[in-house]
């Protein structure tokens, strides 16, 4: 998207979708509110994305941190307060927090 600009690009975990696992990727949110994520920080430029999320068009709300905690049970030590909790068009709940905010 050449009109965006990178917010935060930072290693986070996501919850599986299917496997209610946490996953750690290597996260590229834009500020138009598109979140990339890849398997490691060296597919990033080489690979298609693992994934693609456009938060302005499949999200209908944005969670409490209250309510992420208590729904997304965050993994060990992480920050929630660099955790998003999202819940998306089709029910599903889309989990996903950064390790740091680097721009």
């Amino acid at each position: 998207h050449q009109d965006s600009v990178v917010a935060i690009s930072s290693f986070g975990v996501k919850l599986g979708s299917v496997v209610k696992n946490w996953k750690r990727r290597w996260l590229i949110l834009h500020n138009n509110g598109i979140l990339y994520y890849y398997r490691n920080k060296s597919n990033f430029g080489e690979t298609p994305p693992a994934g693609v999320l456009d938060i302005r068009r499949d999200c209908v709300k944005l969670l409490s941190q209250e309510e992420g905690r208590t729904l997304a049970k965050w993994p060990g030590a992480s920050e929630a307060s660099l955790g998003m909790v999202l819940r998306l068009k089709t029910g599903r709940l889309y989990c996903v927090y950064f390790e740091s905010q680097e721009l």
